[in-house]
């Protein structure tokens, strides 16, 4: 299916593709743009095929790869069945540039195994994103990034966050992705929390929101940017702005208005 995509503005400056958990759909991240506050930002939330599951004894359900058993190494995780994800995961990034959104605006981000995906299609985008969130998720040690990155001095940020009481996925997993990924010169901020399961608490969402803020800052909208708009979007960015143009019928008059009230938008 095609992907939901949750956006309170009429026109985003920046994205966020979070993947959902195994068993889960989209809408299980569809509270995101709620919670966070970041009316710039749009959320793309894709749900995976449905697929047997070896770990659940090969019960069909909502999945980006196979796991065959707990371990979560390479030979437990189904490497053509990642593969495959990261390239929808890639397809999903190139449509978001096709939108108008430039690769430093865009944020991949993923819980357990979808947090797997985005970090391996972080790793193997063959240039530099805005940052990548990896919840309660781990990252497989046989990992390098993007041959191309090197002349890009990437330093992408991460956002890793792990619940100390996680009986699925083990906080050292996180850990140790940690130091995984500063080691390929990556900027992490990792975050662990007393008592949080599998799952998210308010003090993780808390941590999200500042991240984002930093790494996708809320942009004021510009003279160019309106010339590049159709009419249609313009005029819903200026309503969405509380700028009436009820009374404006010609292109031209509403290309003015929204110069006469840029610092509106």
């Amino acid at each position: 299916p095609a992907p939901q995509v949750v956006a309170r503005a009429a026109r985003s400056t920046a994205a966020v593709l979070m993947l959902h958990g195994l068993g889960d759909t989209s809408q299980g991240w569809a509270w995101l743009e709620g919670e966070l506050g970041l009316p710039h930002v749009k959320y793309v939330l894709p749900t995976a095929r449905a697929i047997p599951v070896g770990l659940n004894g090969g019960a069909v359900m909502p999945a980006w790869h196979d796991i065959k058993f707990m371990a979560l190494n390479k030979d437990a995780i189904d490497e053509p069945g990642v593969q495959e994800s990261v390239d929808y995961v890639h397809r999903l990034v190139r449509e978001q540039i096709d939108a108008g959104i430039p690769p430093g605006r865009i944020v991949l981000g993923g819980f357990s195994m979808g947090g797997y995906v985005a970090l391996r299609a972080l790793l193997s985008y063959p240039e530099p994103l805005a940052g990548c969130l990896a919840l309660s998720s781990w990252l497989v040690p046989e990992l390098t990034p993007h041959p191309d990155w090197a002349a890009a001095g990437h330093g992408t940020p991460i956002f890793v966050g792990h619940g100390l009481a996680d009986p699925m996925v083990p906080a050292v997993l996180g850990q140790n992705s940690v130091l995984q990924l500063r080691k390929m010169g990556f900027e992490v901020e990792h975050h662990e929390y007393p008592g949080m399961g599998h799952s998210a608490c308010p003090e993780e969402v808390e941590h999200l929101r500042a991240f984002l803020r930093r790494v996708v800052p809320a942009k004021k909208v510009t003279g160019e940017d309106i010339d590049g708009m159709p009419v249609r979007e313009l005029r819903r960015l200026l309503q969405a702005s509380g700028v009436d143009t009820s009374a404006v019928l010609e292109k031209a008059e509403l290309y003015t208005l929204a110069r006469e009230n840029l610092h509106k938008l």
